[in-house]
């Protein structure tokens, strides 16, 4: 007989796993597939092998071995598991992001002259400073 039961989802070599090792964080995203199979060959669980895995990768089902004549009642090949950054990495990549932008801007406006048309996009005209420098004045 043929049922419908929903079979465990459980992760393998996470000592193997370099996005863990960096301190990246598991994301199951799915602790249990439900599958169609007999009811004499029901599967313990459903092993994800994380060997290898860097952060930012994901598991989808069809990466994943299932045992001969189950199928998943779920069509489509959904995400089981993610490997993602922390909180804490991903404020520090941010970090070097802001602060290649901060030093390209510096350079740039280290190499304009003044009375050149390179200023930045938003940026306030070279000219702006003195059209107000006489106020307040008679």
């Amino acid at each position: 007989t043929v049922i419908r039961v929903g079979i465990p989802v459980h992760v393998k070599n996470q000592k193997d796993c370099p996005g863990l090792i960096k301190g990246g964080v598991l994301n199951l995203v799915r602790h249990e597939v439900e599958v169609y199979c007999k009811a004499m060959d029901i599967p313990e669980e459903i092993a994800v092998d994380l060997t290898g895995l860097d952060v930012g990768y994901s598991i989808h089902l069809g990466q994943v071995k299932l045992p001969s004549g189950v199928k998943p009642v779920k069509e489509g090949d959904f995400t089981l598991i993610t490997l993602v950054a922390p909180s804490a990495m991903k404020s520090e990549v941010d970090e070097a992001v802001s602060a290649d932008a901060a030093a390209g801007t510096a350079e740039a406006e280290a190499d304009a002259t003044p009375g050149t048309a390179s200023a930045a996009p938003g940026d306030a005209p070279a000219a702006a400073p003195a059209k107000d420098a006489g106020k307040g004045k008679k």
